[in-house]
């Protein structure tokens, strides 16, 4: 993405579930709002974004440092 890519308001995700959150069969981990033409591509993203594992992750609360140059 760049600064001049038009942005659709009427697109995005509600996260329901976070990191480390305990979740059951049948949860809504998000709701996905996407354009009719984008809805296969945005849903394979989403899924390819999501891990679901039997033990609870601890986000990390630092992902990098950047030092400058």
């Amino acid at each position: 993405a760049v600064k001049e890519d038009v942005i659709d308001p009427q697109v995005g995700i509600v996260l329901h579930a976070k990191v480390g959150d305990a979740i059951q069969e049948g949860d809504t981990l998000a709701t996905l709002y996407a354009n009719q033409s984008q809805v296969d591509e945005s849903l394979d993203r989403l899924n390819q974004a999501l891990t679901i594992d039997d033990q609870a992750q601890e986000a990390p609360l630092i992902y990098e440092i950047i030092e400058s140059a």
